[in-house]
This record gives C-alpha cells, sequence and structure tokens, in this order.
C-alpha cells in the first residue's frame, strides 16, 4: 500500500516534522488524518502491512461500528496524496533554519511572474539572476535557473518591451544551451564510467556531436564544470594513461571549491573510479590516488546511505599504508569501521592492522592479525592471501628465515585461484605467474647470501616482461634488494 511504503522512507525527523504538516490548516487535511497517523507511528519503523492490523487501527481511532473497507481505503489513498505534498514541499524548501535554496528562489520568482507582480517581480528576478551569474562554476541547475528566469522576464505579461529587457532572450537561449551540454556531459560521464565497469561500451547517442561542439574555448571559459566533465568523457573514451588521471585530478583542484557540492561529489566519484583502474594496471599514482579518497572521506563520499564498502575501506588503508601516512589510517579506521557490515567489522580492522603493522615492517604482528576469519571476507578473500605471501616473502629474503612457510603459502595461494571460477583468466594467471616468480627469486636467494648482478638482472627483466602479473611493483622492490 503507497501510504505504508511512505511511511517506511521516513526518518523520525521526518515524522515530527509531518505531523506539525498535518496540523497546518493551509493543505486543509481531513480531521482523520492526525489520529489515524499517530496510531499507524506506533508501528514504526515496519508499518505492518496486514490488513487486520490496518483495519484495527482504524477502529481505534473512530470505533468499530464506523468502519468500512471503502473508508478505510479512501483515508489511506488521501493520506497518502498528502505525504506526497509532504515531500515534495520538503524537497523545494530544504531543511529547516537555512536560506532559501535556489530551487526556492525560482519557484517564488514563478509564482510572482505568474500573478504579474510588475517591478517586484523584476527585481526579484534580476537579483536572483546576478547571484547565479556571479558563481565562477556553475553547475546544470544553475544554468537551467538562470535560463528559466530570464525567459519569466522576457515573456511575462508586464514586463516592458525595450532594450532592457530585451537581452534576456538571447541570454535565455545561450544558457539553455550551455545548461543541455553540462547535463549532457555529466550523464555521458556517467554512462562512460559505468560501462567500463561493466566491461561493455555501449554507444550513446550524439557524443561525437556534443564533444565537437563543446571543445571551443569561449564555451570551455564560461563553464569550468563542462570543461572536466568533457575532459572525463574524452578520457574514458579514448585513454587509459597516468597523465590522464594527472590532468583529471589537476582539473578538479582547480575548481572543486567553487563547483556545486553534488557535482564535486560525483566527479571524485569518477576519479577514484579510473584511479582505481589504472592502479590494477600498476601505475604510479598511489599519492595522488589516496589525496582524492581523503577529499572523499571528508565529503562523505565513501558513505552509501551510512554504509561504508569493504573494499573502499581496504584500499585507504592500503594506499595510505604504502605512502606511510600512519596516523591518518589509524584515525580512518576508527572513523571508518562504525559504517563497515556489522558482521565482518572486527575481521576487516584486523586485516587493516595487519596491512599496517606489515608496512611498518612488524611482520610477526602482522601476521598474528591474520585470523582464519578475516580469510573469509567477502570480496576481500585475495588479499590477505596476497599479503601473507608477502610476509613469508620478506620473513626469507630479509630475516634468514627457511622457505617452507613461504613455498607452503605459495601453495595454497596456487590452489586458491585455480578454483575461484569467479576470477577472471586475468586475474588467476596474473596471481600463478607471481607465485612463479617468487619461487624463481627465492631460488636464487637459496644459491647466494647476494645475488650476483648478472642473476638481479635477469630476475629484473623478467619480472619486468611477464604479462600478466600481479603485485609487480612490490615484486620489483624486493628483487632491487636481493
Amino acid at each position: 500500500m503507497k501510504l505504508l511504503q511512505l511511511l517506511r522512507i521516513l526518518t523520525p525527523a521526518d515524522h515530527k516534522n509531518l505531523e506539525r504538516f498535518l496540523q497546518s490548516p493551509y493543505f486543509k487535511p481531513s480531521d482523520r488524518f492526525l489520529p489515524f497517523y499517530r496510531q499507524l507511528k506506533k508501528k514504526y519503523p515496519d508499518f505492518d502491512s496486514e490488513k487486520e492490523g490496518l483495519i484495527k487501527v482504524y477502529q481505534t481511532c473512530f470505533g468499530k461500528e464506523s468502519y468500512s473497507d471503502s473508508k478505510l481505503y479512501n483515508l489511506m489513498s488521501d493520506m497518502a496524496r498528502q505525504l506526497e505534498r509532504f515531500l515534495t514541499v520538503e524537497a523545494a524548501l530544504g531543511p529547516e533554519n537555512l536560506p532559501p535554496t535556489d530551487l526556492e528562489e525560482h519557484l517564488l520568482i514563478t509564482s510572482l511572474g505568474r500573478r504579474n507582480a510588475g517591478a517586484y517581480f523584476r527585481d526579484e528576478a534580476e537579483a536572483f539572476i546576478q547571484k547565479l551569474e556571479s558563481k565562477k562554476a556553475k553547475g546544470p541547475e544553475e544554468w537551467y535557473f538562470l535560463q528559466s528566469t530570464q525567459e519569466h522576464v522576457s515573456f511575462n505579461a508586464d514586463t516592458p518591451v525595450n532594450a532592457k529587457y530585451g537581452q534576456y532572450f538571447s541570454n535565455a537561449v545561450h544558457n539553455l544551451l550551455l545548461y543541455t551540454y553540462t547535463s549532457y556531459l555529466r550523464y555521458a560521464a556517467e554512462w562512460k564510467s559505468r560501462g567500463l565497469w561493466i566491461g561493455r561500451q555501449e554507444t550513446l547517442p550524439h557524443l561525437d556531436f556534443f564533444l565537437s561542439v563543446t571543445g571551443s574555448q569561449e564555451i570551455l571559459e564560461k563553464s569550468p564544470l563542462l570543461e572536466i566533465y568533457r575532459t572525463i568523457v574524452l578520457t574514458f573514451k579514448e585513454t587509459n594513461s597516468q597523465p590522464d588521471f594527472e590532468l583529471l585530478v589537476r582539473l578538479f583542484e582547480q575548481i572543486q571549491d567553487i563547483v556545486p557540492i553534488d557535482d564535486r561529489k560525483t566527479i571524485i566519484r569518477h576519479i577514484l573510479n579510473y584511479g582505481i583502474r589504472l592502479m590494477s594496471k600498476e601505475m604510479a599514482i598511489e599519492a595522488d590516488l589516496f589525496e582524492i579518497y581523503r577529499k572523499a572521506e571528508a565529503l562523505d563520499i565513501l558513505l552509501d546511505q551510512g554504509r561504508m564498502s569493504l573494499p573502499s575501506f581496504i584500499n585507504v588503508v592500503q594506499l595510505g599504508s604504502k605512502l606511510k601516512d600512519f596516523s591518518y589510517v589509524e584515525g580512518f579506521i576508527s572513523r571508518g569501521a562504525v559504517h563497515l557490515d556489522e558482521e565482518w567489522r572486527k575481521h576487516a580492522v584486523q586485516f587493516a592492522q595487519s596491512i599496517i603493522r606489515y608496512h611498518q615492517g612488524e611482520l610477526d604482528a602482522a601476521q598474528d592479525f591474520l585470523t582464519p576469519e578475516v580469510f573469509r571476507i567477502p570480496r576481500l578473500e585475495l588479499l590477505p592471501r596476497f599479503l601473507l605471501v608477502r610476509i613469508a616473502f620478506d620473513r626469507f629474503l630479509f630475516h634468514g628465515d627457511d622457505d617452507t612457510f613461504l613455498l607452503a603459502q605459495l601453495d595454497a595461494l596456487g590452489q586458491f585461484v585455480k578454483n575461484r571460477k569467479e576470477l577472471s583468466e586475468h586475474k588467476i594467471q596474473g596471481a600463478l605467474q607471481l607465485i612463479k616468480m617468487i619461487r624463481a627469486v627465492a631460488k636464487e636467494k637459496g644459491k647466494h647470501k647476494r645475488v650476483p648482478e648478472k642473476e638481479r638482472s635477469a630476475l629484473l627483466k623478467k619480472a619486468q616482461a611477464t604479462t600478466p602479473l600481479v603485485d609487480r611493483i612490490w615484486l620489483i622492490e624486493r628483487i632491487e634488494k636481493l
């Protein structure tokens, strides 16, 4: 039932505001709404939809004699419409006690224009236009409000027909184009980003046309936001390189303080997704990507409805630990852990602590945190196994341990990846090649206290040439220390 569906999505604060809304005489709610709602609220947050329960609520409010199926249906239907109006008003006005949103101002000016408020309407419209035009970077919504407001002034019945107001018509057309261009490229960036992740790029209608017409310096200078969306689309469309990532980061840093917050969040998501893809291709972008993650945390972008994904949590820990920013990483773990899936929270934190200890050189402590439960964390089953291999390899190379434990972990990792049907062939072969390379390095190290330059060079060339190969950069760093 629509009413119950709507009630389930409300927060506790929404429920308080809804009660005040139902008491408002302006919307002329039925005097039956409030008592019925107060009884329904006792079923928060599930709002049981069984008809028998609803009948009981109705009869509690209005008496058994007054009940009929049609009366219950009509009451719930009317209340659902009232709740829809409440949600509409909330969206238009925004949070209480804050300055009017652009949408609220636009709606007010629209209303003034429809009522032929004359000079008052034009003064309000001009002030709104000046405020929007003063913004250095405008999102699609602002371009739309500019276009629509200038259109209202141009076509308003009591706007004088003279040169002063004639300019608004041409301005409206110009801003409509900028709204169209920016909106399209925002969608195109999302389209391309999703296509990269699902591994299938479909044709986006008119994309080449929009990329062509938005390439002029005049348009790009007028809309910095359009420029970065256009750059994202071109990057996702044509290339896959470190310089392109660095260009995106640089463009974002130039405009991050002036673009609308929603666009800021959207752009950061695109940069993060692109950076993660490049990291999987072993490109050295750790510092830039880590800084973007820090900005993402500050803007709550890492949270989706109050939850943080386990991969995002571990990505930040791995990057920060590799860059030796342990103070930030420890704080991030404390802040982020409360937003993780409760079932795996403890074990994700253990894995995070293992990563930190490994990068601090505390191999025994790192291994102690790798409890059996850590290896079963959903979507992260491979990472702790790779970390355990790193720990075993470092012990062998730098602390003189024999190779028994290392070889056992390599065998276990090889068996694991071969049995994971959900892994791509590229990932399986990358892991198997790593195992093969570590065995070759261990074999040479077993022969020499200090591996001769000739053999070390041969191992380096093989590590650089082998494709695919997981953890190539880490492996090369180890070979260079032989």
